[in-house]
């Protein structure tokens, strides 16, 4: 039995391609989404060992690739015709897609379409938005989601529908929370074209090496990804993790982190991003992050990326900075640390700052910058009736601190399903979700926040009010 696993395409605004950016090397810019290897694909493929599995990214396997959506937005990424010679010579029995983002969930059905148009195959959807949203993918055509963390029970939903059934009506199953992390992943499939060269190099995965990895490193290699932990604790109003992940912190364990990393090291992936938001938080992480400082003291090439941010209180605990954790990342390869703020405004955070100060942020900055670490902090603004004195005041507070920062980084605020201020948006009737999901397709997302998402009483960006 065939299973043909399908990540969907990446998208780029059009007005963006006529500016001087290259795909995915876009410098210290955010205009291009990033390209990783398919932890979706790996996990849920992982779990079905006994089957014939394959692998398509529709954007890592022709990146220089752009043709248009519609007239402000380009995909990247293979064309239908590629795609559906592909699909013809796996001849699948089932087809799996992922939807984790919003901002792109019309690529996904829009391979639903084209698959439906040409082939009878059953296709099963899952990921974090289609969890979230799944009726937006039903009306394109697919036959069943797959609601929560696909892992759990995609083996069952195959043979399922391997018996015939779902091929003529749409249909819904829920999903187990899983306790443990400790399953098999299908790294080689998803790492490995067909042709035995790498899917994910890491010349595609980066925006820029020269701030991220270590000298010398060799950008044609495969990039390796760490996905050890889901769930958060903070429940952001603007973040829907919680809403599908949970609370509490589950975790993968150590042996489990270790096997996985010398697995992506066999197949030539020596540099490894990390994808969990709450990395470092538990203490697992932390052995993890010793295991791979013992593995480079001892002359082995293991390299360490975190281009998601990590919570400040990281650094912190008890409301004492911990220099040793800041060692922690410099010896486990980090070349740069992005530490997320958002906001100085506790109505904002959610208390994620609470009981670290100012001098305690400067004593942690000045520290990682002594160790020759580079320095992004991450902040955030458009929160919900959000004043322009509040905006100003969040500024004043980093520039007490941009001495150390090698960039700051501002993010305005998008609104998505299964978030409090999404909920709140359309129950206020700021928009409504036939309203919302027209903007998504005409390329708002949360790179390319429009006005019309704006719902703070801030009228000019930061750099026109400072």
């Amino acid at each position: 039995m065939k299973i043909l696993f399908i990540q969907p395409h990446k998208t780029v605004l059009t007005e963006d391609l006529h500016r001087n950016y290259s795909p995915f090397l876009a410098g210290t810019t955010d205009k291009f989404a990033r390209v990783v290897p398919s932890l979706p694909a790996m996990t849920v493929l992982g779990a079905l060992p006994d089957y014939e599995n394959y692998f398509i990214d529709a954007t890592a396997e022709d990146p220089y690739h752009f043709f248009p959506y519609n007239r402000n937005i380009h995909l990247i990424g293979m064309s239908d015709a590629q795609i559906l010679d592909r699909v013809s010579k796996i001849k699948p029995n089932i087809v799996l897609m992922t939807s984790m983002f919003t901002s792109e969930y019309f690529a996904v059905n829009r391979i639903i379409r084209l698959i439906k148009s040409n082939f009878k195959i059953p296709i099963v959807v899952g990921g974090h938005h289609a969890t979230l949203r799944p009726n937006w993918h039903l009306e394109a055509g697919a036959n069943l989601i797959a609601l929560g963390e696909g892992e759990s029970n995609i083996e069952e939903i195959v043979n399922w529908l391997n018996r015939g059934n779902g091929r003529n009506i749409q249909i819904q199953r829920n999903q187990e929370v899983l306790d443990s992390l400790d399953r098999n992943w299908d790294i080689e499939t998803v790492l490995k074209k067909p042709d035995g060269t790498a899917r994910y190099p890491l010349s595609i995965v980066t925006r820029n090496p020269q701030i991220y990895f270590p000298e010398n490193t060799n950008l044609s290699e495969n990039a390796g990804v760490i996905y050890a932990s889901r769930g958060c604790p903070h429940d952001c109003e603007y973040c829907n993790a919680t809403a599908r992940d949970g609370k509490k912190i589950r975790h993968m364990s150590l042996e489990k982190m270790i096997a996985l990393t010398e697995k992506f090291i066999s197949l030539g992936a020596n540099t490894f991003y990390n994808e969990s938001d709450t990395f470092g938080i538990h203490p697992t992480d932390r052995e993890y992050l010793k295991w791979v400082s013992e593995q480079r003291a001892n002359g082995r090439n293991i390299n360490l990326a975190n281009t998601n941010s990590f919570f400040a209180a990281y650094f912190f605990q008890n409301e004492r900075f911990l220099p040793e954790r800041v060692d922690l990342l410099r010896d486990a390869g980090f070349r740069t640390i992005t530490v997320s703020i958002e906001s100085f405004n506790e109505q904002y955070n959610r208390g994620k700052l609470r009981g670290i100060t100012i001098p305690l942020l400067r004593d942690c900055f000045s520290y990682i910058r002594q160790q020759g670490l580079n320095l992004d902090v991450y902040m955030m603004y458009l929160f919900p009736e959000q004043t322009e004195e509040e905006l100003k005041g969040d500024m004043r507070d980093i520039d007490l601190l941009s001495e150390y920062t090698n960039e700051v980084t501002w993010r305005s605020l998008m609104y998505f399903p299964g978030t409090i201020y999404y909920d709140w948006a359309i129950g206020t009737g700021r928009f409504s979700e036939s309203e919302y999901r027209k903007l998504i397709e005409e390329g708002i997302s949360f790179y390319h926040v429009s006005e019309r998402f704006n719902f703070s009483k801030i009228k000019n960006p930061p750099r026109l009010i400072k």
